[in-house]
């Protein structure tokens, strides 16, 4: 996650930018494959992978890397993986949503093709979790996750943004009118 954080930088426009995201992404990349594997807990290696995710959103940013658009690739897929396998214990909407954006952005940067069976999974699992309640605080947000059946009964402002960006994405793509930039990205 702290390779997303690290893409300020270049924003700020300060001289030393490039450089400090270049080395960012080394130290990223040299680490990104055991961070999901050293963690032995379900729930806390699903909390991973939403940490995880902001790292393959950062990996967007640098795609003219062979070595990124490897991580990518890799990256998608495991955490596709993982997101399965731990879903029924216990599933983040972010998670889903963060996925799913990645996922989306990628292939139409032309960097990995679009599984779009996975896809349209991940879109249905995020839909899944937008509350419907009669408490107007709550109602059209998204929950956080579930444990087991169980939704979580608490909706978060994160959630909320990561599942309607992802669901619009989706939502364009299967339209064809894709028309997205990275720096939109939340």
């Amino acid at each position: 996650y702290q390779l997303k954080s690290a893409l300020i930088w270049r924003q700020m426009g300060d001289e030393h930018a490039d450089r400090m995201f270049q080395v960012a992404l080394a130290m990223a990349l040299a680490t990104h494959e055991t961070f999901l594997s050293d963690e032995p807990s379900m729930e806390t290696r699903m909390d991973r992978l939403h940490a995880y995710s902001y790292f393959l959103e950062a990996l967007l940013a640098a795609t003219e890397h062979e070595e990124v658009r490897t991580a990518l690739r890799w990256g998608i897929d495991r955490t596709g993986t993982l997101l399965r396998e731990i879903g029924p214990v216990f599933e983040r909407s972010d998670v889903n949503a963060q996925l799913l954006r990645v996922r989306l952005m990628a292939h139409h940067m032309g960097v990995v093709q679009l599984d779009e069976a996975a896809a349209a999974e991940e879109a249905a699992h995020a839909a899944s979790f937008q509350a419907v309640s009669n408490d107007p605080r709550v109602d059209g947000g998204f929950w956080f996750g579930r444990k087991g059946s169980e939704i979580l009964p608490f909706s978060n402002p994160v959630s909320t943004a990561f599942c309607v960006q992802a669901l619009t994405l989706w939502d364009d793509h299967q339209r064809g009118r894709w028309n997205f930039q990275l720096a939109e990205l939340i």
